[in-house]
This record gives structure tokens, sequence and C-alpha cells, in this order.
């Protein structure tokens, strides 16, 4: 196989576009920089500059993937959407971070109180937690308005999640849990984008102008972080439009690797996401501890610790994935294959033809 590979055999060449995946780990380095806080004047700059696309880029390809799996599964079931992939990770992240808030509030004789509700439904467990809830009810509302166009049996149910999603929303907006503030009406947002990206991905002169268009948002994205404007004038019109521009961008950019080892640790942006957070406070706490702290950071400061981060994290995940239950419990991998297997299964299963137009994420 690996002979095959260095002659350049086409039966042997990977068919996923891993220009999504790089944009995922740009974007996971960058929310790594973000949570790292206070700042100084030009390490914060890079801060909104990650700010402005890390997430709402996470949020936007994710439901673009939702939508495109939900459309081509007419008689959809729960086991279909494989939703303990994301909710196992997140309850056992979740738990990690609770016992590693209660050892820190321990060690430092100050007492700890504890919001169930919002700790395992809201994602109040770490600060990037969140993240996986909105995910979910962003996801819910694509769901909604795809099964409200089906057959009656499915569009009863649509109307039903969307009504869940709506008091969801207020419950956590009403709560004031953190990235829960008008989520309803950001999820309505982000998901006619997301239904918008995967009609103009549909043909070709779509695909070109949304590359336009995802050039023309990253060029905006730079001056709004380093001159601040336009897009701050956008409102909550803002992290949508970011995202939107970006996830264009990325599907648009044909990039191919026959690389294995390259591929496996594209795919640790999740990870890196979900992990990251225990680093920064570990580091951060014990640096305090011995009298050294480390904010606010300097941008040399700021850049060096988040790539030591992001390396502890490929770390944290290449052990992990060493063995196919821990993959499951911690990234919502699947249990049946490891990763390096399933990246395996694709170059011998795939020719390149399929190249020019696949996105399969």
């Amino acid at each position: 196989m690996c002979n095959a590979i260095k002659n350049g055999n086409p039966l042997m060449r990977s068919s996923r576009n891993i220009a999504v995946d790089i944009f995922k780990l740009v974007a996971a380095f960058g929310v790594i920089i973000i949570h790292m806080q206070p700042s100084t004047n030009a390490a914060a700059a890079l801060s909104n500059l990650f700010s402005l696309f890390a997430v709402p880029f996470f949020l936007l390809i994710s439901l673009y993937y939702f939508i495109k799996k939900v459309n081509s599964t007419p008689s959809l079931s729960a086991a279909d959407l494989h939703l303990d992939r994301i909710l196992v990770p997140y309850l056992i992240w979740t738990l990690i971070y609770t016992l590693m808030r209660m050892l820190k509030y321990r060690s430092l004789h100050q007492p700890l109180s504890i919001d169930l509700i919002g700790i395992i439904i809201f994602g109040g467990g770490a600060v990037q937690l969140y993240f996986i809830p909105l995910l979910l009810l962003f996801q819910a509302v694509a769901l909604s308005l795809i099964l409200s166009c089906r057959v009656s049996r499915q569009r009863i149910i649509g109307i039903c999640t969307m009504v869940g999603v709506f008091a969801f929303s207020e419950i956590g907006s009403a709560r004031g849990h953190f990235g829960f503030g008008q989520s309803f009406q950001n999820g309505v947002v982000y998901v006619l984008l997301a239904f918008l990206m995967v009609y103009a991905q549909g043909s070709q002169i779509g695909r070109r102008i949304n590359g336009i268009v995802g050039v023309l948002v990253t060029v905006l994205i730079f001056t709004t972080a380093f001159f601040g404007y336009p897009l701050n004038y956008l409102g909550t019109l803002q992290g949508g439009i970011s995202g939107y521009g970006v996830s264009a961008l990325a599907l648009n950019l044909p990039l191919y690797t026959e690389m294995i080892a390259l591929r496996t640790m594209l795919t640790c942006s999740y990870g890196i996401y979900l992990a990251h957070v225990g680093f920064v406070e570990a580091i951060e706490f014990l640096s305090s501890r011995f009298g050294y702290a480390l904010a606010p950071y300097t941008l040399l400061a700021k850049t060096t610790l988040g790539s030591l981060i992001f390396f502890l994290c490929l770390l944290l995940i290449w052990l992990v994935r060493y063995n196919s239950l821990s993959a499951y419990l911690f990234l919502g991998e699947s249990d049946k294959y490891s990763m390096l297997d399933r990246i395996r299964q694709i170059d011998t299963t795939r020719s390149p033809t399929s190249h020019r137009h696949t996105d399969n994420h």
C-alpha cells in the first residue's frame, strides 16, 4: 500500500478534500487563543481575529453537513442522527471539567456552588462546552424545517421540534447562560445560511460564487479585526456571515493529500476543542501556585503557549485513539474502527474521479 501511494497509484489517492479539515484545525487553534485571557493589546487583536470566525465557522460547516445528511435520508430515524457521538464526549468532558473545578476550589479553600442544570444542559461545565448544546439547538431548528416540509406525520414532529427548540432557547436566555441570548433567532439565521450553502454548492456556478464570497468575507474579517469595520455593523448577522464566508472558502479550495499521518492529524479539531481548556486552566493554575502569573498574555507568550497546548492536545488525542472505547468516550469516534483504519479504508475504496466536488465530512 505504501509503495502504491509513493508511486502515485490513482486507486490509492484520497478523495477527501482536506481544505475543510485544515480550516477546522486553524479554528481549533484560534479557540485556544481566544480562551487565553486577559491579554495585552497586540495579543487581544489576535484573539479578536479568531473570535470573528472560529466558532461561527464550526457552527455553519456543521449545519451544512447535517442538512446534507438529513436531506439524503428520506425516512429519518433517531439512530440516523448518531447523537451519541456528540452527547457521549460532551458528558464525559463535562464530568472531567466539573471534577477539575471542584479540585481547584478545594485546593484554594474556596466555596463552590454547582448549577447542575447549567452544567449538564447548557454547557456550563467549561467555557467552551456551551457550543455542544448550542449546535444541537441549531441542528434541531434545521431538522424541524426539513421535517415540516415532508409527509404529515413528519410534519407534526417538525412542528413539535420547533416548539421545543424555542422553549429551550428561551429558558437558556432567561437563565443567562452564555451563548443562549437570542439563540433561537441566531439559530434561524445560521440554518437559513446553511440551506443557502447547500443549494449554492449544488451547482458549478454556485460554487464559483461561494468561492468569491468566501474571499471577500475573509478580507472583511481581517479589516474588522484590526480596523473595526465593516462586519461589526451587522449586529447579530456578523457571526452567520463570517461563518458562511469562511465555510464557502474552505469548501471551494481543492486541496488533497496522500499522507495518512497528515490527514489523521487534520481530524483532531473536535478533540482539541474539547480538551484545550483543561490544559489552559491547569497550566495557569500551576503557574499561579508557583508565584508566576502568565496573564496578561503578550503576543509572543500567547502564540507560544497556545502552540504548546495545541500539540499537547494532539498528543492526548493520539493516546486516546489507541483504544476504540476511549476514542468513542472522549472523541465520539466510532468504536468499530479507529480513525486511522477509516482513513486507510478510504484510500482503498475511492478513486480520484470523485475529487472535483467531493466534500464528505
